[in-house]
C-alpha cells in the first residue's frame, strides 16, 4: 500500500501504507551501472546507459543498452546493436 494510505481492517483497526511513490527522476544511471530505488512506480521508465565497444577477432559492435521498469515493476534490460 503506498506510502500516507490508510486503511481498515476487518477488526476495525487501520493499517498504513509505506511504499514511497517513484519516478524517471529516481533512477539514475553511471556509466553502465543503473539503480533503480525500491518504490512504486507509477509508469514505465526508461533509462539509457553508456555506450561501449566489443572486441571480437575481426570487427567490433558498438552496443546500446536500455535498461526499463514497466508499469507492472517488470525491469527488463535490452541491447541493440549498431
Amino acid at each position: 500500500m503506498l506510502s500516507g494510505v490508510t486503511a481498515l481492517k476487518n477488526d476495525g483497526t487501520s493499517v498504513t501504507g509505506s511504499i514511497v511513490s517513484k519516478s524517471s527522476s529516481d533512477v539514475s544511471a553511471s556509466g553502465a551501472t543503473v539503480s533503480i530505488p525500491a518504490g512504486y512506480y507509477s509508469s514505465s521508465v526508461s533509462k539509457s546507459v553508456a555506450t561501449g565497444s566489443v572486441a571480437t577477432p575481426a570487427t567490433s559492435i558498438t552496443a546500446n543498452p536500455t535498461i526499463t521498469v514497466g508499469n507492472d515493476g517488470l525491469i527488463t534490460a535490452s541491447v541493440s546493436a549498431s
